[in-house]
């Protein structure tokens, strides 16, 4: 008889790994930050409204327009 204790273990342990963790703690060592707790939509879209901010900073608001 087979054992599926390896198995069961590990699908328990996907089930509660958190990928957003593990780039926190990358990043970061061991002092690991509050992660986003925001869906991965709304935080590209975040992203993305900060960039474009950023190139309307840097390059001016008609070159921006033209860049996006």
């Amino acid at each position: 008889m087979k054992n599926n204790n390896s198995e069961n273990a590990w699908s328990q342990f996907e089930k509660r790994l958190n990928l957003q963790s593990i780039g926190e703690f990358i990043r970061n060592g061991g002092d690991i930050t509050e992660a986003d707790k925001r869906g991965f939509t709304e935080r590209l879209a975040s992203a993305d409204a900060d960039l474009q901010r950023y190139i309307e900073t840097v390059c001016g608001k008609g070159i921006s327009e033209r860049l996006l």
